[in-house]
């Protein structure tokens, strides 16, 4: 895992915020962040999987994240590279407490309009 991080520039540790800025398929998934991420390579577009676990409660885009697995694979598109993500979010952080993960409560949308 720690040669393919390299090859495509993860950060071990990051936010959510971060990613966004740097990757532009990001999604959290539970208490996982998953990640579709390009890759250029033999003159050819191609995408990678990976996935991120948040290290504390905190589950904003401020709170750390861990990367936990990337793909060996390069897919075709970024759709095949979440969806390995998907299949591989059980991954946990390399050191992290159990209250670390935590089920946190979605956020309820409201509306205000006439």
């Amino acid at each position: 895992m720690t040669k393919k991080a390299k090859d495509y520039r993860l950060p071990g540790t990051a936010t959510m915020e971060t990613l966004e800025m740097n990757w532009s398929c990001i999604l959290q998934f539970g208490n996982k962040v998953l990640l579709a991420g390009h890759y250029f390579s033999k003159g050819r577009d191609y995408w990678y999987g990976a996935v991120y676990g948040f290290t504390t409660r905190d589950h904003t885009c401020e709170g750390e994240i861990r990367l936990t697995a990337v793909s060996d694979e390069l897919f075709d598109d970024n759709g095949h590279a979440i969806k390995w993500a998907m299949k591989n979010k059980k991954s946990e952080p390399e050191k992290t407490t159990a209250a670390a993960f935590s089920v946190v409560q979605p956020a309820r949308a409201f509306f205000i309009g006439r």
